[in-house]
C-alpha cells in the first residue's frame, strides 16, 4: 500500500510540473526570424502569439511584418580644437619671449649682486661697482641697479634716523620718570648722565635727519611704496647728488664693509 501511495504522489508531483513547464512555454513571445533575403517564414495564421497584421485577412490576403529599425546608438559630442596647420596664413603661434641676458651666466653675478642690494645695499653696491669694469656689455643695467641701491640707502639711512630719534626720546622719558621717584644721590646723578648722553644722540639724530632735508613726520620704513614715492618726489635733487656721491665714493674705498655712519649692514 505504501508503496502505491508513492507512486502516485511521484505520478502527481510530474504532471504537476508538465504542465507548468507548458504554461511557461505559452507566455514566452515567440521570436520570427527574418532570413538576409528579407522573406519572413509565415505563420499559421490562428496562433495566439501572431500579430494581426501577420494573420491572412478575410479576404485570403496576407500584409507584411513592418520591419522596425533599431534606433541607432548617438555617440556624444566631443569639442575638438583643430590644430594650426603650417600652410594657415592666419594663424599666429605666440612664441615665449627669451631675455638673452638670463641665458648668459656672466649676467648671473651681476643679478644676484642686484638682489643683495634688497638686504645690504652698500655690499650689494660694491659688487656692482666691481663687475661693470669686466662686462662693459651690461655697464646700463649696473648703473641702473646701483642707482636703485642709493636710493634704497637714502630711505634706510633716514629710517635709522627716525627710529634712533624715537628710541632716544623714548628712553629720556622713562629715565626722568625714574628720576623723579629716585632718593639716593649716587643713583640719580647716573640717571642725569645717562639722560644727557640720550639726549646727545637724538640732537645727532635731528641734525642728520635735517641735512637729508626730510620733513616726513613718519619713517620710510613704516611707508607704502606708494608714500615712499611722493616723498621721492620731493626730494632736493642737489641734496641727494651731493649726498650720493660722498656715499657712492665711501662703499668704493671700504668694499661696501662701511659707510660714513658706521658699519654696512
Amino acid at each position: 500500500i505504501v508503496a502505491a501511495l508513492v507512486i502516485s504522489i511521484v505520478m502527481i508531483i510530474a504532471v504537476v510540473n508538465t504542465q507548468r513547464k507548458n504554461a511557461e512555454e505559452a507566455a514566452k513571445p515567440k521570436i520570427i526570424m527574418q532570413d538576409p533575403g528579407g522573406s519572413a517564414p509565415k505563420s499559421k495564421g490562428n496562433s495566439i502569439f501572431d500579430m494581426p497584421n501577420n494573420r491572412e485577412s478575410k479576404g485570403g490576403a496576407s500584409t507584411a511584418t513592418p520591419t522596425v529599425a533599431p534606433t541607432p546608438r548617438v555617440a556624444p559630442t566631443v569639442a575638438v580644437t583643430p590644430m594650426p596647420r603650417s600652410g594657415d596664413s592666419d594663424v599666429v603661434t605666440a612664441q615665449p619671449e627669451i631675455d638673452p641676458k638670463k641665458s648668459d651666466p656672466k649676467y648671473e653675478g651681476i643679478y644676484e649682486a642686484s638682489l643683495i642690494i634688497e638686504s645690504n645695499p652698500a655690499n650689494g653696491i660694491a659688487r656692482l661697482i666691481e663687475a661693470k669694469p669686466d662686462h662693459p656689455q651690461y655697464a646700463k643695467d649696473i648703473d641702473d641697479f646701483i642707482e636703485k641701491g642709493l636710493d634704497r640707502l637714502w630711505w634706510k639711512r633716514i629710517s635709522e634716523l627716525m627710529s634712533e630719534k624715537a628710541d632716544c626720546q623714548k628712553e629720556i622719558v622713562d629715565k626722568k620718570v625714574e628720576l623723579s621717584q629716585a632718593s639716593d644721590p649716587a643713583f640719580k646723578d647716573g640717571l642725569q648722565k645717562k639722560i644727557a648722553k640720550l639726549e646727545e644722540r637724538r640732537e645727532r639724530a635731528e641734525v642728520g635727519i635735517k641735512a637729508m632735508k626730510y620733513q616726513g613726520a613718519t619713517s620710510p620704513g613704516d611707508m607704502t611704496d606708494s608714500q615712499i614715492a611722493a616723498h621721492r618726489a620731493q626730494r632736493d635733487p642737489e641734496e641727494f647728488k651731493e649726498w650720493r656721491g660722498e656715499v657712492l665714493g665711501y662703499i668704493k674705498r671700504s668694499h661696501g664693509l662701511t659707510l660714513p655712519w658706521g658699519a654696512a649692514r
